[in-house]
Protein backbone atom coordinates (compact mmCIF):
# COMPACT_ATOMS: atom_id res chain seq x y z
CA UNK A 1 0.00 0.00 0.00
CA UNK A 2 1.34 3.46 -0.95
CA UNK A 3 2.02 6.15 1.61
CA UNK A 4 0.21 9.48 1.50
CA UNK A 5 3.24 11.19 -0.05
CA UNK A 6 3.53 8.51 -2.75
CA UNK A 7 -0.15 8.87 -3.61
CA UNK A 8 0.28 12.62 -3.91
CA UNK A 9 3.30 12.37 -6.16
CA UNK A 10 1.55 9.82 -8.35
CA UNK A 11 -0.54 12.37 -10.19
CA UNK A 12 -1.49 15.52 -8.36
CA UNK A 13 1.67 17.61 -8.74
CA UNK A 14 4.00 18.61 -11.57
CA UNK A 15 6.63 16.18 -12.79
CA UNK A 16 10.07 16.60 -14.35
CA UNK A 17 11.63 20.07 -14.21
CA UNK A 18 8.53 21.52 -12.57
CA UNK A 19 8.70 18.86 -9.86
CA UNK A 20 12.30 19.84 -9.13
CA UNK A 21 11.08 23.36 -8.34
CA UNK A 22 8.02 22.28 -6.38
CA UNK A 23 7.87 20.35 -3.13
CA UNK A 24 4.60 19.33 -1.59
CA UNK A 25 3.19 17.50 1.38
CA UNK A 26 -0.40 16.32 1.26
CA UNK A 27 -2.90 14.88 3.67
CA UNK A 28 -5.91 12.88 2.61
CA UNK A 29 -9.19 13.69 4.24
CA UNK A 30 -12.74 12.58 3.70
CA UNK A 31 -15.41 15.04 2.69
CA UNK A 32 -19.12 14.96 3.36
CA UNK A 33 -19.89 13.33 0.00
CA UNK A 34 -17.77 10.27 1.02
CA UNK A 35 -15.16 10.72 -1.66
CA UNK A 36 -11.53 11.47 -0.93
CA UNK A 37 -10.26 14.99 -1.42
CA UNK A 38 -6.61 15.91 -1.48
CA UNK A 39 -5.77 18.88 0.72
CA UNK A 40 -2.44 20.45 -0.15
CA UNK A 41 -0.88 21.56 3.12
CA UNK A 42 2.34 23.14 1.84
CA UNK A 43 3.58 24.05 -1.62
CA UNK A 44 6.85 25.75 -2.40
CA UNK A 45 6.55 26.81 -5.99
CA UNK A 46 7.58 29.54 -8.39
CA UNK A 47 3.95 29.64 -9.45
CA UNK A 48 2.41 31.55 -6.61
CA UNK A 49 -0.35 31.48 -5.65
CA UNK A 50 -1.52 28.07 -6.83
CA UNK A 51 -5.31 27.69 -7.06
CA UNK A 52 -6.55 24.13 -6.63
CA UNK A 53 -10.11 23.55 -7.91
CA UNK A 54 -11.83 20.33 -6.91
CA UNK A 55 -15.12 19.79 -8.77
CA UNK A 56 -17.51 16.87 -8.42
CA UNK A 57 -18.20 14.64 -11.42
CA UNK A 58 -21.72 16.02 -11.75
CA UNK A 59 -20.36 19.61 -11.59
CA UNK A 60 -22.71 20.44 -8.70
CA UNK A 61 -20.00 21.07 -6.08
CA UNK A 62 -16.80 23.11 -6.40
CA UNK A 63 -14.17 23.50 -3.69
CA UNK A 64 -11.22 25.86 -3.84
CA UNK A 65 -7.90 25.81 -2.01
CA UNK A 66 -5.00 28.21 -2.45
CA UNK A 67 -1.33 27.64 -1.59
CA UNK A 68 1.61 30.02 -1.72
CA UNK A 69 5.28 30.04 -0.69
CA UNK A 70 5.16 27.09 1.67
CA UNK A 71 2.48 28.67 3.84
CA UNK A 72 -0.37 26.48 5.05
CA UNK A 73 -3.05 26.10 2.42
CA UNK A 74 -6.10 28.28 2.68
CA UNK A 75 -9.16 26.09 2.21
CA UNK A 76 -11.91 28.37 0.88
CA UNK A 77 -14.43 25.55 1.00
CA UNK A 78 -17.37 24.99 -1.30
CA UNK A 79 -19.06 28.12 -2.63
CA UNK A 80 -21.37 28.81 -5.55
CA UNK A 81 -19.04 31.50 -6.93
CA UNK A 82 -16.18 28.99 -7.12
CA UNK A 83 -17.90 27.43 -10.14
CA UNK A 84 -17.77 30.79 -11.93
CA UNK A 85 -14.03 31.01 -11.18
CA UNK A 86 -13.60 27.41 -12.35
CA UNK A 87 -15.35 28.22 -15.64
CA UNK A 88 -13.04 31.20 -16.19
CA UNK A 89 -10.01 29.04 -15.36
CA UNK A 90 -11.15 26.36 -17.82
CA UNK A 91 -11.55 28.99 -20.54
CA UNK A 92 -8.00 30.25 -19.89
CA UNK A 93 -6.62 26.69 -19.96
CA UNK A 94 -8.45 26.00 -23.24
CA UNK A 95 -6.91 29.07 -24.87
CA UNK A 96 -3.45 28.26 -23.49
CA UNK A 97 -3.69 24.72 -24.90
CA UNK A 98 -4.61 26.18 -28.29
CA UNK A 99 -1.38 28.19 -28.27
CA UNK A 100 -2.80 31.68 -27.70
CA UNK A 101 -0.39 34.27 -26.33
CA UNK A 102 -0.73 35.03 -22.61
CA UNK A 103 -2.26 38.47 -23.25
CA UNK A 104 -5.06 36.89 -25.29
CA UNK A 105 -5.80 33.83 -23.13
CA UNK A 106 -9.07 33.39 -21.32
CA UNK A 107 -11.03 36.48 -22.30
CA UNK A 108 -14.76 35.85 -22.56
CA UNK A 109 -17.70 38.21 -22.92
CA UNK A 110 -19.78 38.78 -19.79
CA UNK A 111 -22.97 38.00 -21.73
CA UNK A 112 -21.47 34.78 -23.13
CA UNK A 113 -20.29 33.66 -19.67
CA UNK A 114 -23.75 34.42 -18.23
CA UNK A 115 -25.35 32.21 -20.88
CA UNK A 116 -22.80 29.41 -20.32
CA UNK A 117 -23.57 29.41 -16.60
CA UNK A 118 -27.31 29.93 -17.04
CA UNK A 119 -27.19 33.07 -14.89
CA UNK A 120 -28.54 36.57 -15.16
CA UNK A 121 -25.71 39.04 -15.83
CA UNK A 122 -26.48 40.90 -12.59
CA UNK A 123 -26.24 37.70 -10.55
CA UNK A 124 -22.96 36.77 -12.28
CA UNK A 125 -21.55 40.17 -11.27
CA UNK A 126 -22.62 39.46 -7.67
CA UNK A 127 -20.78 36.11 -7.79
CA UNK A 128 -17.64 37.79 -9.14
CA UNK A 129 -17.87 40.40 -6.38
CA UNK A 130 -18.23 37.68 -3.73
CA UNK A 131 -15.26 35.76 -5.13
CA UNK A 132 -13.09 38.89 -5.04
CA UNK A 133 -14.20 39.69 -1.49
CA UNK A 134 -13.47 36.16 -0.28
CA UNK A 135 -10.00 36.16 -1.85
CA UNK A 136 -9.23 39.61 -0.50
CA UNK A 137 -10.33 38.58 3.00
CA UNK A 138 -8.44 35.29 3.22
CA UNK A 139 -5.47 35.91 0.90
CA UNK A 140 -4.49 39.57 1.01
CA UNK A 141 -0.74 38.85 0.88
CA UNK A 142 -0.71 35.82 -1.42
CA UNK A 143 -2.51 37.55 -4.27
CA UNK A 144 -0.26 40.61 -4.25
CA UNK A 145 -0.77 43.00 -7.12
CA UNK A 146 -1.94 40.40 -9.63
CA UNK A 147 -5.68 40.30 -10.13
CA UNK A 148 -7.31 36.89 -9.90
CA UNK A 149 -10.22 38.14 -11.97
CA UNK A 150 -9.35 40.59 -14.72
CA UNK A 151 -11.83 42.79 -16.56
CA UNK A 152 -11.82 44.91 -19.66
CA UNK A 153 -14.71 46.47 -21.56
CA UNK A 154 -17.43 43.80 -21.73
CA UNK A 155 -15.05 40.90 -21.02
CA UNK A 156 -13.59 38.99 -18.10
CA UNK A 157 -10.96 36.32 -17.49
CA UNK A 158 -9.10 34.36 -14.81
CA UNK A 159 -5.78 36.16 -14.17
CA UNK A 160 -2.34 34.78 -14.88
CA UNK A 161 -2.05 32.68 -11.73
CA UNK A 162 -1.24 28.98 -11.64
CA UNK A 163 -4.12 26.60 -11.14
CA UNK A 164 -4.97 22.92 -11.13
CA UNK A 165 -8.39 21.42 -11.82
CA UNK A 166 -9.38 18.05 -10.38
CA UNK A 167 -12.68 16.58 -11.60
CA UNK A 168 -13.60 13.76 -9.30
CA UNK A 169 -10.32 11.93 -8.68
CA UNK A 170 -8.76 12.79 -12.06
CA UNK A 171 -6.62 15.70 -13.13
CA UNK A 172 -8.57 17.65 -15.73
CA UNK A 173 -5.80 20.14 -16.39
CA UNK A 174 -3.33 22.58 -14.96
CA UNK A 175 -2.00 25.97 -15.95
CA UNK A 176 1.49 27.13 -15.01
CA UNK A 177 2.22 30.62 -16.31
CA UNK A 178 5.62 31.44 -17.73
CA UNK A 179 8.15 33.03 -15.43
CA UNK A 180 9.47 36.48 -16.37
CA UNK A 181 12.74 34.89 -17.55
CA UNK A 182 10.84 32.43 -19.76
CA UNK A 183 8.81 35.31 -21.26
CA UNK A 184 11.98 37.27 -22.09
CA UNK A 185 13.71 34.21 -23.57
CA UNK A 186 10.67 33.37 -25.71
CA UNK A 187 10.80 36.88 -27.24
CA UNK A 188 14.48 36.63 -28.25
CA UNK A 189 15.20 35.72 -31.88
CA UNK A 190 16.56 32.17 -32.41
CA UNK A 191 20.04 33.52 -33.31
CA UNK A 192 20.31 35.18 -29.86
CA UNK A 193 19.35 31.89 -28.20
CA UNK A 194 22.04 29.90 -30.09
CA UNK A 195 24.80 32.43 -29.35
CA UNK A 196 23.81 32.45 -25.67
CA UNK A 197 24.21 28.69 -25.37
CA UNK A 198 27.84 28.71 -26.66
Amino acid sequence: MKSTDEKASAGNFPRGDEADRCRAHVDLKSSSDTRTRVAVTHVISPACPLFHFDVSLNEEHTWLQVACNGQPVVDLGERIHHYSLLTLARHRLHDANRGYEADSQGWIGIEQLSKMLGLDTGYLNIQIFRARQQLKKFLPDAIGSGAVIERRRGEIRFGGHAFRIMRGAKLEGEFMPQSEEQKILSQLPPSAMSSRSM
